[in-house]
C-alpha cells in the first residue's frame, strides 16, 4: 500500500513540475505608425537559450518590414512553439514566432 502511495505522489510531483516548466501561449502586438496597410506577412522563429535569457540569433523586424514604414509586429508563443520547446527544454532552449504584417 505504501509503495502505491509513493508512486502516486511521485507521478503527481513530476506532472506538476512539467506544468510549471512549460510555457504558456501568449502574444505581444506592436503597431508602427498606422499599422499594416496591406495583407503581406513575413514570419520567422526566434530561439532563446537558458529559457529565454540569451537570444540565439536576432530577428530583424525592420528588415522584415522593409520598405514599408507602417506595419505591425506580433511576437507570439504558439502551440507549435510549445511543442518544439518541449523537445528542446532539456537543452534549455525555447522558441517564439515573430510575425510582421505590412
Amino acid at each position: 500500500m505504501e509503495r502505491k502511495a509513493r508512486r502516486k505522489i511521485s507521478a503527481s510531483a513530476l506532472a506538476l513540475g512539467a506544468l510549471l516548466l512549460a510555457p504558456s501561449c501568449m502574444t505581444f502586438r506592436h503597431k508602427v505608425h498606422n499599422g499594416p496597410l496591406g495583407t503581406v506577412q513575413v514570419q520567422k522563429e526566434q530561439y532563446f537559450f537558458l529559457f529565454g535569457l540569451v537570444p540565439l540569433g536576432r530577428v530583424d523586424t525592420a528588415a522584415m518590414a522593409a520598405p514599408h514604414k507602417s506595419y505591425s509586429i506580433e511576437t507570439e508563443f504558439t502551440f507549435t512553439d510549445l511543442l518544439v520547446s518541449a523537445f528542446l527544454s532539456p537543452l534549455t532552449i525555447v522558441r517564439q514566432t515573430v510575425t510582421v504584417k505590412k
